[in-house]
């Protein structure tokens, strides 16, 4: 009857989970690439952001992305980063401010061999933002991370093209904001006179809890629970 609970219990909202992870890095098109990220870039900061789509309330705990730096040493890799959440960015809008602040970047290294169109003398990493407390409603939001550079050295996001992506949004929607553009530009029409890449989606992540079901998937829950209830008594039943 305990392993049946216990089965109950890992069904229930509230469960960590992947609430969006918009797919691997890449560096080749049609959405992959690398762009200037960082805090402290060049005198001032850039800010990319990229949306994601939540259908469900969520409490968010958990920021991801991945980096690029052009160098092979990988001591400088940072160790902070600044993060926001905003909802309603679009070209030359800011949108509003949700949330924001300054947190300890836990980093691993991701081999070049692992990033599309990665190569060597180059380190590539994932940087994850953790202990959070974002409480969100189902609606579409926009998430950005910023390290914060060691010696200068400057972090580069890169892109994805959605492989292993969970609830991924490739809809070449991304911002940047900083001292080369004013207010909120389009990365990828930034980009298209350069190389003639027209969207861009970066590979951000964000992990949390669910806090309360679709309709449709709590009465899926709820019918679940009563036959896995009725299976446990029924083999408790049989052992008496």
């Amino acid at each position: 009857m305990r392993n049946c609970l216990l089965t109950l219990l890992l069904c229930l909202p509230g469960m960590a989970s992947t609430a969006f992870y918009n797919g691997d890095p890449s560096l080749l098109g049609p959405n992959g690439g690398n762009f200037l990220d960082c805090a402290n870039c060049r005198g001032s900061s850039v800010h990319i952001f990229d949306d994601l789509t939540l259908s469900v309330d969520y409490s968010i705990t958990d920021l991801s992305g991945a980096w690029e730096l052009l160098t092979a040493n990988d001591t400088n890799i940072p160790t902070s980063a600044y993060w926001e959440i905003r909802s309603g960015i679009g070209q030359n809008n800011s949108g509003t401010l949700i949330t924001s602040g300054t947190s300890s970047l836990s980093t691993s290294l991701i081999p070049g061999a692992n990033v599309q169109g990665g190569g060597t003398g180059a380190t590539y990493f994932r940087g994850t933002v953790s202990s959070l407390s974002i409480n969100l409603s189902p609606g579409t939001y926009w998430m950005m991370i910023a390290p914060v550079l060691i010696n200068n050295d400057e972090t580069f996001l890169i892109g994805t093209n959605g492989a292993n992506g969970v609830n991924s949004l490739l809809d070449g929607q991304s911002y940047v904001t900083g001292p080369y553009w004013p207010g909120m530009q389009n990365v990828g029409a930034y980009l298209q006179p350069f190389n003639g890449q027209s969207t861009y989606d970066f590979s951000y992540g964000a992990l949390g809890a669910a806090t309360a079901p679709e309709p449709r998937s709590l009465g899926m829950i709820m019918a679940g629970s009563v036959m896995l209830l009725m299976l446990c008594r029924g083999r408790r039943a049989r052992r008496s």
